[in-house]
């Protein structure tokens, strides 16, 4: 797991983005920010760990991705707002997360000689 961890730390190297767990997260798990185009993070709860912290920072690495940042109603959204656009971009993220986790879990596994297709 440590090494799935590492690999979503490179990522946000490379596309600097600052990764980082803050307490008192709990309500949110996690947060994706842009304040401009040279200013982007992850945040999320310092009390989530295993596969909750992996598929948190998945989460909002997927809204970086994604490109859900193309207005300031969508940062200042209420979390229990049933606003449809808000919605598909969630959903968006938790694919983006699926998928971004099963092939860091079968990189691993193939880079432990366990997996091949």
């Amino acid at each position: 797991m440590q090494n799935i961890l590492n690999f979503m730390q490179a990522i946000c190297a490379a596309e600097d983005i600052y990764l980082d767990s803050l307490p008192d997260l709990e309500r949110l798990g996690g947060v994706a920010i842009k304040a401009s185009d040279d200013i982007r993070a992850v945040v999320y709860s310092d009390k989530l760990t295993g596969w909750s912290q992996i598929s948190t920072i998945a989460h909002e690495l997927g809204h970086h991705a994604l490109g859900h940042f193309d207005d300031d109603a969508y940062l200042c959204k209420n979390i229990s707002d049933k606003n449809p656009e808000i919605e598909r971009r969630e959903r968006e993220a938790q694919i983006f997360a699926a998928a971004f986790t099963a092939f860091a879990i079968y990189d691993l596994f193939t880079e432990l000689g366990g997996m091949t297709l």
